[in-house]
């Protein structure tokens, strides 16, 4: 766990580098990311133990391309959790199989009719009160 002082130190390193990475002086930051330019100074300020707020965060964050627990300490990663998650999920194409062509056929000779009966191949996801 990280006290007041040493996360305020990380958050200034890491804004400090992502500014750099990123050819960004204080000015052209608080234009991007709509915060004053004394706030991003007092940010930097080695000598002040000050967290910004989190909208704050948020927005300089967004205006670095980095993930606000990133900024904070509280991930290692630069990534926000959905880029991660997006990287991580792939879904691949299938060709229909016998099964969906039996739900096909039974949705279209179902259209406009009252449904009794249920195919039991029929997915779990699809057995809604509307079916």
């Amino acid at each position: 766990m990280l006290t007041k002082s040493e996360r305020c130190a990380l958050f200034r390193e890491r804004l400090s580098a992502s500014m750099l990475k990123r050819a960004l002086n204080r000015t052209s930051l608080s234009l991007l990311a709509g915060v004053d330019r004394s706030t991003i100074s007092a940010l930097l300020n080695e000598h002040h133990v000050r967290l910004p707020s989190g909208h704050v965060v948020a927005d300089l964050a967004a205006a670095l391309g980095v993930s606000t627990d990133w900024l904070l300490g509280l991930a290692n990663s630069t990534q926000s959790p959905g880029e991660i998650l997006k990287e991580s999920l792939e879904v691949a194409p299938t060709s229909p199989g016998h099964a969906d062509d039996h739900i096909e056929r039974w949705l279209r000779e179902s259209i406009g009719a009252k449904i009794r009966g249920v195919p039991t191949t029929l997915p779990e996801f699809m057995k809604t009160q509307a079916v």
